[in-house]
């Protein structure tokens, strides 16, 4: 029989066996183990010996190669660092820089790029200077990726590439350069030779040249949709008409993949839409294709002359003159198949135009105004005057630049209405009392409406409890 314990009784503590600690690693009187001051002395010995390789290393390498430790082979270095800057979520401040006729304003990762003849500079959103280099160029242009900042000289021979840390490449080339492209990881450059009007040179990220298109034709426009498609514009002369010609191809190859020409009209701008379509900005109309580079439809602009175009991946947005004078303007909006969404008439003279999804945004001198694409709905937001150009940062942030300085606006601080759920002049009439809704679940956005059915003949009853729903067991099937 079991042994029973005697109440109040202390169970006995398990005995454990340690295991036996072999006598090299113990103290052996007063000094330590002999067995760890001999790897304690082989470690030390060791990097004593890698640092002394190291020095003779870099001074051999120095003198053997010194001719190739240059500042341009040290930028080239740093073109794969990863520079993207935290984002910024504080109130940005105004930031100042000299005037210039020739300025180029943009927005790179997060940050804000600067460019005029003499120099390119990057600012953070704080208003410090995290960039700058010079540059000599009477027009310079700026584009920009989310990995590299492009700087050429309009109708000059030079070019600039850039991160957010150093100019890492740089080149000058024979003939002048009439434009350019960028994506994340190629761009090209537009310029002629002595044989032909144009020549497109493809760069990879490590600025080798992968492809080159000659044309003889004038190349109006390049775009990158990514780094496997390239839609290019080129103008000529046939029968003493104008032809365009649309030219789709992989930047890696110099076989075309579609080719789409347009009799009588002067190609002006190209741009890619949501679904793999292109639009076509010619001096009449524009044009949209669809994913296979096949004609959708036309917008004719029936003879008027547009005053500025935004072209984007939800479609295109026009702005004509409602007169003469030019006191009043026309924005007609229109989806990636050239369906117009709808237009509003301004007062006033637009200075830029950017679009964003489901609406606009128009500059004015003193103001800024919201439009819906759906249906025209405007906004209207009071700013400081003399705004010259706009630009959009991100989703929650506008730059509008003036002669010396920038500004950033938030749209929900311009506009508070906007995500908030609030009805528009727009909006349709809510049913009338006693008159159930056509669709049960159509509830408005951000409210808890509780969508319950009552008949028509006494809309104040409502419906009893529905009985359980009778349920099988498996021991009844």
């Amino acid at each position: 029989m079991a042994e029973e314990k005697t109440a109040g009784a202390k169970p006995a503590k398990p005995h454990i066996k340690f295991p036996r600690i072999p006598s090299r690693f113990m103290r052996r009187g007063d000094s330590y183990s002999s067995y760890w001051g001999g790897i304690a002395f082989r470690i030390k010995l060791a990097r004593y010996l890698l640092l002394t390789a190291l020095i003779i290393f870099l001074v051999v390498m120095i003198f053997a190669y010194h001719s190739d430790l240059t500042l341009e082979n040290l930028q080239y270095m740093m073109r794969y660092l990863n520079t993207d800057s935290p984002e910024y979520t504080g109130r940005y401040r105004t930031i100042y820089f000299n005037q210039s006729d020739k300025l180029q304003v943009g927005s790179y990762k997060g940050e804000l790029a600067v460019v005029d003849e003499k120099s390119v500079t990057l600012y953070n959103m704080l208003g410090n200077s995290t960039l700058t280099y010079s540059i000599n160029m009477q027009t310079p242009m700026l584009l920009t990726s989310d990995r590299y900042m492009l700087v050429y000289g309009l109708g000059e021979n030079t070019f600039t590439v850039s991160n957010a840390f150093s100019k890492i490449y740089s080149e000058t080339l024979e003939y002048p350069i009439w434009g350019a492209s960028i994506s994340d990881n190629l761009f090209a450059i537009v310029s002629n030779t002595m044989e032909y009007r144009s020549a497109v040179t493809i760069y990879d990220s490590s600025f080798r040249k992968i492809s080159v298109i000659y044309k003889d034709k004038l190349v109006m426009d390049t775009v990158f949709r990514d780094d496997s498609r390239v839609a290019m514009l080129s103008v000529y002369n046939e029968n003493g008409g104008f032809m365009t010609e649309l030219m789709i191809f992989d930047p890696r190859s110099e076989t075309p993949l579609s080719v789409q020409t347009l009799q009588g009209e002067m190609g002006c701008r190209v741009g890619w839409l949501d679904g793999g379509g292109v639009v076509v900005l010619t001096d009449s109309a524009l044009h949209f294709y669809d994913r296979n580079f096949e004609p959708v439809s036309t917008f004719d602009f029936e003879g008027k002359v547009p005053q500025r175009c935004a072209l984007s991946p939800r479609g295109a947005d026009v702005v004509f003159s409602q007169n003469i004078i030019g006191s009043g303007e026309l924005v007609v909006m229109l989806d990636r198949e050239g369906n117009k969404l709808s237009e509003v008439g301004l007062d006033g003279q637009i200075l830029d135009l950017v679009s964003y999804e489901d609406r606009i945004y128009a500059l004015f001198d003193s103001k800024i105004i919201r439009i819906r694409t759906a249906d025209g709905g405007i906004s209207e937001a009071e700013i400081e005057s003399g705004g010259k150009r706009m630009l959009r940062k991100d989703a929650l942030t506008l730059i509008v630049a003036y002669s010396q300085r920038v500004k950033m606006y938030r749209p929900e601080e311009l506009f508070p209405e906007v995500g908030a759920a609030v009805l528009e002049t727009t909006a349709a009439e809510p049913p009338e009392a006693g008159h159930p809704r056509d669709d049960l679940y159509q509830a408005e956005p951000g409210t808890t409406e509780e969508l319950t059915y009552a008949p028509e003949e006494n809309p104040d009853t409502v419906p009893e409890e529905l009985p359980e729903e009778e349920t099988w067991a498996e021991d009844d099937i």
